[in-house]
């Protein structure tokens, strides 16, 4: 089966220890850790659980969006260390575009419930402050 296959493709990764501690580092470098994570990205294995999950649709994001995402959190973040819990943070014209995208796809799919995550992370991985 594909997932068989898949799960044997997983590679063993050694991880190097100093007198018995753990690194703190899981990887080298950010090339390093998208290597050993990249089989775990959901649009790597949706096929294997595709008829037995809910209706799904991928929504790919420019690296401009991407960057405007973590400039926005940032804000956001600052505004919060500043005691601002009612910040009125502009979006920008990139995210107004990119919920556009989003939107439409959704409206495809005909469902108003939708689960929103970012490939191998989820919005579960990433509690949202309100």
């Amino acid at each position: 089966s594909l997932l068989k296959a898949k799960t044997n493709e997983l590679k063993h990764v050694d991880v190097k220890r100093d007198n018995g501690k753990p690194e703190l580092l899981l990887c080298e470098d950010s090339n390093a850790y998208r290597r050993m994570m990249q089989d775990s990205f959901l649009e790597n294995y949706f096929e294997v659980i595709e008829n037995d999950s809910f209706a799904t649709s991928f929504v790919d994001l420019t690296k401009d969006e991407a960057s405007a995402i973590v400039n926005l959190h940032k804000t956001f973040l600052e505004c919060l260390s500043k005691g601002d819990n009612n910040c009125d943070i502009d979006s920008s014209k990139i995210l107004s575009l990119l919920a556009s995208k989003i939107d439409e796809s959704i409206k495809k799919l005909g469902s108003k419930q939708v689960f929103v995550r970012l490939s191998s992370r989820s919005a579960k991985d990433a509690p949202l402050l309100l």
